[in-house]
């Protein structure tokens, strides 16, 4: 094939165009496509019922006059593992939460509905 100097140069700069754009287009697109493959879908903290409950996955982001003791747990010792609405997933820290039915909480966040599991 005899190709003309300035058709390989617009082949490759296509191609390295390309190549530039391709993972900021799949960045985009993973949350899509890890949903698809049937990765667990997380609480998103601020939207919805999270916003209600002031779910957080930063506990230093918690308004001081919510992080009191509650049921005798300091606040320090506070998280989602720990209380009663959360259960565990196999093989995994985080869980689900009778609060967010179809979505994944991680074992660490808080939100203002703790209440100590029992003993």
């Amino acid at each position: 094939m005899n190709q003309s100097r300035r058709e390989f140069f617009k082949q490759a700069l296509g191609v390295a165009g390309a190549a530039v754009a391709a993972p900021v287009i799949l960045k985009s697109l993973w949350p899509a496509i890890a949903q698809a493959q049937g990765a667990p879908k997380f609480v998103v903290p601020g939207q919805g019922m999270a916003a209600s409950v002031n779910y957080s996955e930063n506990k230093k982001s918690v308004p001081k006059d919510l992080a009191i003791e509650r049921n005798g747990v300091k606040f320090a010792n506070q998280t989602c593992s720990g209380c009663v609405l959360f259960t565990k997933n196999a093989g995994d820290a985080n869980g689900k939460c009778a609060l967010f039915p179809n979505e994944q909480v991680k074992a660490t966040s808080w939100c203002k509905s703790w209440s100590k599991k029992p003993s």
